[in-house]
Formats: structure tokens, sequence, C-alpha cells
């Protein structure tokens, strides 16, 4: 008897292999909005120790550049911020598209294996009754002797 093989077997595991691949591209994009959220907290504590530093020099006697540092460092920290919310709806945008581009994937690999699950249904039947053939075939000559 030859041994099963499915004819599609390469496609299933290229299919199989871009699904692995996607799943893979959406955790890096769900990395990178929490590396982006990490960055978020971290500019907002910058914030609040600016914050802090700029009262404990204004209790003391300062000079006008010392105090227009502070102002200037709160702002860039704010637009980084901002940048960064931009940065999260577009990595979200993306892992969205990933997960539809994902169901896609997953819906070609279902179909191709019940193809496989069909053909080798197909195969087993046709080596059962080749079995069964050759059983009636030795049960007659059995009954001749």
């Amino acid at each position: 008897m030859k041994r099963y093989k499915f004819k599609l077997e390469g496609l299933l595991k290229i299919r199989r292999a871009k699904e692995q691949l996607c799943k893979t591209q959406i955790g890096q994009l769900q990395g990178e909005v929490v590396r982006c959220e990490e960055s978020i907290e971290f500019e907002k504590q910058g914030i609040l120790k600016a914050s802090s530093a700029q009262n404990r020099i204004l209790e003391q006697k300062a000079l006008g550049r010392e105090v227009g540092f502070f102002p200037r460092f709160i702002q860039g920290k704010e637009a980084n911020i901002e940048l960064l919310y931009q940065r999260i709806r577009y990595l979200k945008e993306q892992i969205q598209f990933k997960y539809e581009e994902l169901y896609k994937l997953r819906a070609d690999v279902k179909v191709i294996e019940k193809l496989r699950e069909k053909d080798f249904n197909k195969y087993k039947k046709e080596v059962n009754k080749k079995l069964e053939l050759e059983r009636e075939e030795n049960l007659m000559m059995w009954s001749q002797y």
C-alpha cells in the first residue's frame, strides 16, 4: 500500500507560516504599544519632576534664563506625549488591520485543512475497500480447500 500524501501539503505549510508570521507581527505591534505607553508615563514623570524643580527654583533667587527653561522643557515633553499618543493610535489601527488579515489567513488554512480531511477520508475508504476485497478473496480461497 502506498502511503497517504496530500497534494496541497506545501500550500498548507505556506499558509500556516503566513498565519504564524501575522501573529508574530501582531505581537510586535502590541509590544510597541506597551513601550509607547511606558514612554508616556516616563514623560509625565519628567514633567512632574520639572514642575517641582521649577517651584524650588522660584522659591530661591533665580535668573531669568533658569526660570525660562522649565516652560519650554515642559512644552517639549507635552509635545512628545502627544506624538506618542498619535503613534499609539496608528499602531492600534495597524493591529486591527493585522487581525483582519489574520482572520482571512486562518480561514484559508481551515479550508485547506477541511480539503485535507476529506481527501484523507477518501483515501481511507479506498484502502479499507481494498483490504475488504483481499479478505474476501482469501476467504474464498480458504473455502475452496
